[in-house]
């Protein structure tokens, strides 16, 4: 879905979010690591069958363009720097690995993965070849997965401060527009 609306819209930056862990994390790069999670069907209900391998890959390695690591081609430095008051303020440590995680194998890295290979025109051969896309996108995008910390809540003043985050860091990496 997001290749696709990025197919569409021929964004400048796209940054994908989830909830990690205690840290506030601007991710590096994701890696080619599947989660052994089964999936489920259309309407919702568990699909077993669905269920990739202990330490599965999320694209095929022999696929032209795949590579086991992928960067992710933000300034996640800077924008630690230039967010950190407001870490501080709300206590977090924010940071910024220069590589995909080992311990991010969950759905995030799983879709910043796929999405990043996408943005340079990767075939994407998902599901064991079950779902095949052929994305046209810039390469010129730029890409990043920010992970809020479960530390953060729905109280107002945490909501306004991580749309602070993400209004700058999307102002630094659009270079102030």
């Amino acid at each position: 879905a997001i290749l696709h609306e990025a197919e569409l819209f021929q964004p400048d930056l796209i940054i994908m979010t989830g909830r990690g862990d205690s840290n506030i994390i601007f991710e590096g790069g994701a890696r080619n690591e599947a989660m052994s999670l089964y999936g489920y069907d259309a309407d919702g209900r568990p699909l077993h069958s669905n269920t990739p391998k202990y330490n599965a890959t999320l694209l095929p390695t022999t696929d032209p363009g795949v590579e086991p690591h992928i960067a992710m081609n933000w300034d996640n430095g800077t924008l630690v720097s230039i967010n950190q008051d407001i870490f501080e303020e709300l206590g977090l440590e924010a940071l910024y690995p220069a590589a995909g995680r080992e311990t991010n194998t969950y759905i995030c890295n799983s879709v910043a993965y796929t999405v990043a290979h996408g943005l340079r025109g990767t075939q994407l051969n998902l599901a064991g070849g079950e779902v095949v896309l052929n994305p046209k996108n810039s390469a010129d995008t730029q890409v990043g997965f920010l992970h809020f910390s479960y530390f953060t809540n729905n109280r107002a003043h945490e909501i306004f401060s991580m749309a602070m985050v993400l209004a700058r860091s999307i102002d630094s990496s659009l270079g102030g527009l």
